[in-house]
């Protein structure tokens, strides 16, 4: 029906069927009946059950047709159910399959779920910006959880962070080696908080640190400031070796990497000088490997060093 078409009321079109096929049904009695009594009865019967046949078939075809669009309605309704349940059970198959990677992994389940409760307790009336900065360090968290995964992460620049949550961690040694671009950086608050936290695990958790100051050749171990370094770090409990790059083996000059940690002989915590005419040398990336190859050839390059020295 057309929209300028005004549509007749159900009740109403019911009643004009009943009342023609009523109609109908009296006008044919009434051809082939006598004018009797009896015929004037049989026509109003005739009447009344034509009137009555047509209303019963005119309901029951509405009542079909609203059958169908409740059949549509229904079928469309479950499969909107089943998209809904479906997306539901995949995310909880997914999230089921997380959690029991995370049961399966070093990291502690609880941690991370602490760590998705807090993020998810950002409200979002919060400012735009707290949003950015929060998704960067969650997607900068995720970026190193996978680094890890491969074995290598990098930082571009000297790391704050990871020097000092190594030192926490660690739970049977440090073995460092400090150059001559490190001496100004133990007067720093970041080089104070991290010799804090070897003193914290000499004296919580019976870590053995070990530093092996290597001095350039106008600078030997009597030199004011290595003396001075030494005996403050050896009061932490430190074990502290120096000597001089003119003192090295041939050998060990085949080898130039000289800024390194290992941790619990598990991970190496390097960093690379940026090459250029800067008045002081300057950190151009930090680097974490925990491949068991190159953290080995660390050990064995930390040990010649030390070994060298006195």
């Amino acid at each position: 029906m057309s929209q300028g078409t005004p549509r007749i009321p159900s009740v109403l079109k019911k009643a004009s069927v009943m009342v023609l096929a009523g109609l109908g049904g009296f006008l044919l009695t009434t051809l082939v009946s006598n004018e009797g009594p009896d015929d004037a009865l049989v026509t109003l019967a005739v009447s009344v059950f034509a009137g009555g046949t047509a209303l019963m078939l005119v309901s029951l075809h509405e009542i079909k047709r609203r059958l169908r669009g409740v059949e549509k309605r229904f079928d469309a309704h479950m499969g909107s159910v089943k998209e809904m349940f479906g997306r539901g059970f995949a995310q909880i198959n997914e999230s089921t399959a997380l959690v029991q990677r995370l049961d399966d992994s070093a990291v502690e389940t609880r941690e991370v779920m602490e760590l998705v409760s807090r993020a998810a307790g950002i409200k979002s009336a919060t400012a735009p910006i707290v949003h950015k900065f929060a998704k960067s360090e969650i997607a900068r968290l995720s970026e190193l959880m996978d680094d890890l995964r491969t074995g290598e992460a990098a930082y571009q620049g000297e790391d704050h962070d990871w020097l000092l949550t190594l030192a926490r961690s660690a739970t049977a040694s440090i073995d460092a080696t400090s150059t001559s671009i490190d001496q100004a950086f133990w007067d720093t608050e970041l080089g104070k908080t991290y010799l804090r936290a070897q003193h914290a695990a000499i004296q919580e958790r019976q870590v053995q640190v070990r530093r092996l100051f290597i001095v350039p050749d106008g600078q030997g171990p009597d030199s004011p400031v290595i003396f001075r370094l030494r005996e403050q770090q050896e009061d932490l409990g430190i074990k502290v070796r120096v000597v001089s790059m003119a003192e090295l083996t041939p050998s060990t000059w085949l080898q130039p990497k000289y800024n390194f940690i290992v941790f619990d002989d598990a991970v190496s915590y390097e960093m690379t000088l940026a090459v250029g005419e800067q008045p002081e040398p300057e950190i151009e990336t930090t680097l974490i490997t925990l491949r068991t190859v190159d953290v080995l050839q660390r050990k064995v390059r930390f040990e010649s060093l030390w070994q060298q020295g006195a």
